[in-house]
């Protein structure tokens, strides 16, 4: 089941999902907890949400079929930071200062 406009997804550093009202920030599910403990959470188009995780990779994670649909590792830096650019492309940078592109 997608998220809806009205749901936040909040991930916890240790790698646990939930999906909460966004009014009240009620929890409304238990989503399936990441392999690794989580930082930085970016939606993307599609129903995809990246997260960083703390060991340099970047979970994409579908929110339609609540799975991970890929995973994207260059370096072993905790990523602090995501941002996407206007043609579709994910930045992401790491505690050394690090930045890196994705294409997707």
């Amino acid at each position: 089941m997608p998220l809806e406009p009205d749901r936040l997804l909040v991930v916890e550093t240790y790698g646990v999902m939930q999906e909460r009202d966004a009014r009240s920030g009620e929890k409304l599910r238990e989503l399936p907890r990441l392999p690794l403990p989580a930082g930085a959470v970016l939606p993307l188009d599609g129903g995809l949400v990246a997260i960083s995780d703390s060991v340099g990779g970047i979970v994409l994670w579908n929110s339609k079929s609540e799975r991970i649909e890929r995973t994207l590792r260059d370096g072993d830096s905790h990523i602090t930071r995501l941002a996407r650019l206007p043609d579709g492309r994910l930045v992401s940078g790491d505690a050394n200062n690090a930045l890196r592109v994705w294409s997707l």
